[in-house]
């Protein structure tokens, strides 16, 4: 059968396929001089342009389970992070921070009442227990509450547990599981608390082999221990066992400011933080950034994801809802100047004590040529513009205005940020082209700041990122009146054969009355191009509001720095 049309495979866009279906069947040989696009046979290519399109989809959304960077459904990145030992919550409680005065202790599992705004109460308990407060201080402080409306305390599962699979099966799937604990009598009467391994990594902790297992599942979760010649010990039949943990109310815990109890004697409850981090799903994205680079770590510490991966787990154990967004982990040689042999991690989520503890676990699981610090997070807002030219050149104004709108609005949902770390512009362009009906798309990000470099240098370490210079010359700020109270324009001015991925001077063009002049006897700072760092000297007695540019779409944070970044501009060209 002669066909001159070629079979196109690449659209999977309804109307496309119905007319590449129909443009082979008008250009073949067998059957010709009939109408396909009449009513009966119509249908018949609209019938075979539908299953086609369904099959595409299923086929590319099963692929996408398959992976774990593609997955979107939540069973499906459960099931494959199973083989990497790590474990998915269902729900998360919330977390309220709060310190007490006028007692001497807090026992374990003690009931809070939390009254939200509208006047509900919720159930907070604490999960462990709390001694007389320091000296001198009246308050016992740093007194963690989670949310939960249902505790389970201290349950003997020894009678309905399976010894021949040394398992057990909680049948709820709102059990907040980072909140469960196991403990075992072996016979002699004395409870011990056993240890949940979630990596396999952990076993060199745990020479004594004290350790369960916990496996989600649909409906619940199963505890496992060991059996014989595998790792963990065995639970024998003259052994008893018993759980606690929490069933989480989710979301619903989050928000909480008010605080009191009937099972303590107080004089007064101070709110450290109101209840945060309750979940009604777990933050998959999450997972699927810090599971490899947790199996990877094998619970030791030498890279900077090695130190996120394990901060990470240890700061969900106290109770912590860490994301990336909220916590950083990164490496001494991104400073400037750099500090070779350190690794550092920043959060604002954090109280002092819980960081020092976090340091301290760090120096524990890291080599000794490596020395885990904590720094201060800091905020900047960016931006970007958007040009693009559209496919059709034809467009009316009303429909470049919503080619527009779909684009800003697509920007926003996708490529917007509030006080985050590891934020990723790389490759919108590529994104855009590939969702909207345009032939090229150019993005330029856009900082503006101030600073007051009046009394010592200022430097702006912008993430590594390369800063733009077009042509040689490049504007870097507006101008602004000098301590000597001249105007002055900063400007980068690359010498010929200079390098970029070095030091250059910002070159001083003052403003005189009817012309600039560049004078090269007041050095007002210096630039390094290719690493995002800027240097300014003592040279104004009042702020400086900087304006540049990235270069290109080339923006890949990670530091200690937390950026809020929205689009500005979308115009089409």
């Amino acid at each position: 059968m002669a066909n001159n049309n070629e079979i196109n495979l690449g659209s999977l866009d309804y109307i496309e396929i119905k007319r590449n279906l129909l443009n082979y069947l008008q250009n073949q040989d067998e059957i010709k001089d009939f109408n396909y696009a009449g009513s009966v046979m119509n249908s018949v290519v609209s019938l075979l342009a539908y299953n086609t399109l369904y099959y595409a989809m299923y086929s590319n959304v099963l692929a996408n389970e398959m992976f774990l960077d593609s997955a979107q459904r939540e069973e499906s990145v459960v099931s494959l992070l199973k083989p990497l030992g790590v474990k998915i919550p269902t729900k998360t409680s919330a977390m309220a921070i709060i310190q007490i005065g006028g007692v001497v202790a807090i026992p374990k599992y003690t009931r809070f009442t939390g009254t939200s705004s509208t006047g509900i109460n919720y159930s907070f308990y604490t999960l462990e227990d709390y001694v007389e407060a320091e000296s001198g201080s009246e308050f016992i402080t740093n007194i963690k509450l989670y949310q939960a409306r249902q505790l389970v305390k201290e349950k003997d599962i020894t009678s309905a547990f399976d010894f021949e699979n040394q398992s057990y099966f909680i049948g709820d799937s709102n059990v907040d599981i980072n909140t469960l604990t196991v403990e075992v009598d072996v016979g002699d009467g004395v409870w011990r608390l056993w240890t949940e391994l979630d990596n396999i990594g952990d076993s060199t902790e745990n020479l004594s082999q004290t350790i369960y297992f916990v496996e989600r599942f649909d409906t619940g979760f199963e505890i496992q221990f060991g059996k014989e010649n595998t790792l963990g010990n065995k639970i024998e039949e003259d052994y008893r066992i018993r759980i606690s943990y929490l069933v989480s109310s989710g979301s619903a815990g989050n928000n909480i400011v008010s605080f009191s109890t009937t099972e303590l004697t107080y004089s007064a409850i101070e709110v450290i933080s109101g209840s945060s981090g309750g979940l009604d799903s777990p933050d998959l994205s999450y997972y699927k950034f810090i599971a490899p680079k947790f199996f990877a770590a094998q619970n030791r510490a030498v890279t900077k994801d090695d130190f996120l991966a394990i901060s990470s787990e240890y700061l969900k154990s106290k109770g912590y809802n860490v994301t990336k967004s909220n916590f950083n982990a990164f490496g001494g040689e991104e400073f400037f100047p750099p500090k070779y042999g350190r690794v550092f991690v920043t959060t604002d989520i954090l109280p002092r004590e819980d960081i020092l503890d976090l340091v301290a676990y760090l120096k524990t699981k890291c080599t000794l040529s490596i020395l885990p610090e904590f720094v201060e997070s800091e905020s900047r807002l960016i931006s970007y513009d958007v040009k693009f030219v559209p496919t059709n050149s034809n467009l009316t104004q009303q429909e470049k205005n919503t080619l527009i709108k779909n684009i800003r609005d697509y920007l926003v949902q996708n490529y917007s940020y509030t006080n985050q770390y590891n934020i990723d512009l790389r490759g919108v362009e590529d994104a855009l082209i590939s969702v909207f009906p345009i032939n090229s798309a150019t993005l330029k990000i856009k900082f503006s700041g101030i600073v007051t470099p009046n009394i010592a240098s200022t430097i702006l370490n912008f993430d590594n990122n390369e800063i733009e210079i077009n042509e040689g010359l490049n504007t870097i700020s507006n101008n602004f009146q000098d301590k000597f109270s001249q105007t002055v324009y900063l400007r980068v001015f690359k010498a010929t054969n200079q390098a970029i991925d070095g030091f250059i001077d910002l070159r001083t063009f003052i403003q005189y009355p009817s012309t600039t002049a560049y004078d090269a006897s007041k050095n007002y700072g210096r630039i390094n191009i290719a690493s995002g760092i800027l240097e300014l000297y003592n040279i104004s007695n009042s702020p400086v509001n900087l304006f540049f540019n990235f270069k290109n779409n080339f923006f890949k944070s990670s530091s200690n720095i937390k950026y809020t970044i929205a689009p500005d501009r979308v115009e089409l060209i």
